[in-house]
């Protein structure tokens, strides 16, 4: 299906049996009729799409072998999280400039390699999505105001195929090849290569 008619180009969701109904045909199912499929709404049965609850203060950060480890609850009906990074150096004014480091988590945890300039640090944010733009905030601060996001993650890259692999680097992006075989080396995967 292409993705000027698909109800979650960001999601897989082939045409099943939304009804139940043997007798009519396979559709993307949309329980609350809002055209965004029910793989990436994230309250299937409320056509309003208010924006996934927020991850809140659940946020846990570990070292292990030279590497931060982001750990936090998952927002509930949410599928994806967006992590976002920013840099404090001493004697730095405070400001919310943080930058998306990770779009799309399906899981509620993170790795980052990058260690702070030597005298600063780093604070990490978390939001909940749900593609097509359905984004929780970031938390809110210490007098209970909400977090700004100034340069909130992109959405979630297309997989048209749904084989796991976006379709900037597919190398067969209309055929599941997740394993992104190419036997002769030509750019063009062995599932699609005449």
């Amino acid at each position: 299906m292409g993705d000027c008619a698909d109800n979650c180009p960001d999601a897989f969701n082939p045409p099943a049996d939304c009804d139940g109904n043997p007798g009519t045909p396979p559709i993307q199912c949309d329980a609350d009729g809002d055209q965004i499929g029910n793989a990436c709404d994230c309250a299937p049965a409320d056509p309003l799409n208010l924006p996934p609850a927020e991850v809140g203060s659940t946020l846990e950060l570990s070292v292990f072998l030279g590497q931060t480890i982001l750990v936090w609850q998952g927002s509930p009906g949410a599928p994806w999280h967006n992590v976002y990074r920013a840099a404090r150096s001493q004697g730095a004014p405070w400001a919310y400039d943080q930058e998306c480091v990770a779009t799309g988590m399906p899981v509620p945890t993170a790795a980052d390699l990058t260690d702070p300039e030597p005298m600063g640090a780093f604070y990490y944010l978390v939001s909940a999505t749900c593609g097509r733009g359905a984004e929780s905030g970031l938390g809110r601060d210490a007098a209970g105001a909400p977090r700004p996001n100034p340069a909130p993650c992109p959405a979630l890259a297309l997989d048209s195929d749904g084989d796991g692999v976006q379709d900037s680097v597919d190398n067969c992006p209309a055929f599941v090849n997740g394993s992104q075989a190419d036997r002769d080396s030509d750019g063009l995967g062995d599932a699609c290569d005449p």
